[in-house]
């Protein structure tokens, strides 16, 4: 019987996470639900104080981090631009906007 040799997939990166997702999409998953998480129940205490003390600014609050939390988070899951991941175009752009720039004028 015949073997071949056949070679790795090296473009993208592998889909351990059941299979749809990467180590680090995962990775990034995790971290917006803790943040979420953490802003959900940190901010005025849990959700029975929530309950007894309401106040709408307090809820304001938290769902607007917690709204902020996971649009970065999606982003940095699923947004490619450029063929790039979202934090290497995110360094590559902030690179950009703090170096100095030389402009060059002729008369």
């Amino acid at each position: 019987m015949r073997s071949f040799k056949v070679p790795f997939d090296m473009n993208e990166k592998e889909k351990i996470v059941g299979g749809y997702f990467t180590l680090q999409q995962t990775g990034y998953g995790l971290l917006s639900l803790t943040l979420i998480f953490i802003s959900m129940f940190s901010i005025g205490g849990s959700l029975t104080a929530l309950v007894k003390n309401f106040s709408a600014a307090k809820l304001f609050v938290k769902l607007s981090l917690s709204i902020v939390f996971a649009v970065s988070g999606l982003l940095f899951m699923y947004c490619k631009p450029h063929g790039m991941s979202f934090l290497r175009y995110l360094t590559i752009y902030v690179r950009y906007m703090v170096k100095e720039k030389r402009v060059l004028y002729h008369k």
